[in-house]
């Protein structure tokens, strides 16, 4: 008998297969899908001391049916477990489907948004502490992030903190020739949005960023998109700009009358409203367009007003998928 074990042995190391500390035979397989079965039962202990067995990058890109560690982790919502799987290596960069997991974060509610949020936030502003632009992008492809991933990021926390120096690091990232040929000017849109939105909070912010994102497309079809319930509200900048100017809440705030007319210089001058699924008594439902004149001025800014404010808070709460999608 033990002769004969010793030849089943040295057949399957002939073959090639090699042992870890601790392994048996066939147990590659069995120990992956324990360690995803212990993420689907949020067994924090268990599943710490099963990811110590592997190295950050394993748990990175370890993958079972299509599905990342964390993307499966992402089905169930368990806060802990996503914080315990960024802190072994996890990243909302890594995905084998269409959608990265940061892309997927309003499916989580605000508890179990916050680890990949804070993920997010710490990554990218330890990486943009760096001075050398090749330094910031080789930081973050080594977490999956690509040149677009990037840009999404950047308007986020660029609306959330302000930093104008991170605008300028991330047009001279933009600029390096990996990027120049592989950025997807699919979320532009929302880029743009952003910015607008960040420059109506910040009279004294830069125009640079919102000329370099001019580069990548051009403004004369953009349009900003509010919603809010069922309402849907389609209008040019210089349509939200003459509807703020005088707003107690938000005409203080805006930036002065040159500065104004500098940013709608870029822009199609548009007046016009286009309104889908309204129950506002002010923009009937049906009304497909609405001429902004200083008749209905006040009207359609009690409509636009709350719309704005949610959209605001949404961009500065966790609304990656929920903007990225549905601003284009």
């Amino acid at each position: 008998m033990i002769r004969y074990c010793a030849a089943i042995l040295t057949l399957l190391l002939i073959s090639g297969c090699s042992f870890k500390k601790g392994d048996t035979l066939g147990s590659d397989s069995t120990r992956k899908e324990q360690l995803f079965k212990t993420v689907e039962e949020g067994t924090i202990e268990a599943l710490n001391d099963q990811l110590k067995n592997y190295s950050s990058e394993e748990v990175k890109s370890m993958q079972l049916n299509g599905s990342t560690l964390l993307e499966h982790a992402f089905e169930r919502g368990n806060p802990e477990i996503l914080r315990l799987l960024y802190s072994h290596g996890a990243s909302a960069f890594t995905t084998h489907s269409n959608l990265k997991p940061y892309e997927r974060i309003d499916e989580l509610d605000q508890t179990a948004a916050m680890p990949t949020i804070n993920w997010l936030t710490n990554k990218y502003q330890s990486i943009m502490t760096s001075p050398n632009p090749r330094n910031i992008l080789t930081s973050f492809a080594e977490i999956g992030s690509s040149c677009t991933d990037l840009l999404n990021v950047h308007a986020w926390e660029s609306f959330k903190y302000q930093n104008q120096e991170n605008s300028a690091k991330i047009i001279e990232v933009m600029n390096l020739p990996e990027c120049k040929s592989s950025i997807s000017i699919s979320r532009h849109s929302f880029w743009v949005q952003t910015e607008i939105f960040a420059l109506i909070k910040n009279k004294t912010r830069s125009l640079d960023y919102l000329y370099f994102l001019q580069t990548l497309k051009d403004f004369r079809s953009f349009k900003i998109d509010l919603k809010k319930q069922e309402t849907r509200v389609t209008m040019s900048p210089s349509s939200l700009f003459k509807i703020l100017l005088d707003d107690e809440l938000f005409g203080p705030n805006l930036a002065n009358e040159i500065r104004i007319k500098q940013i709608l210089n870029l822009f199609p001058e548009d007046k016009m409203l286009s309104v889908q699924k309204s129950t506002s008594s002010s923009l009937p439902l049906n009304k497909i367009e609405v001429l902004i004149s200083e008749s209905n001025l006040s009207e359609v800014r009690d409509t636009i007003k709350p719309m704005l404010v949610e959209n605001f808070f949404s961009i500065g709460r966790n609304c990656f998928s929920l903007c990225t999608h549905s601003l284009e």
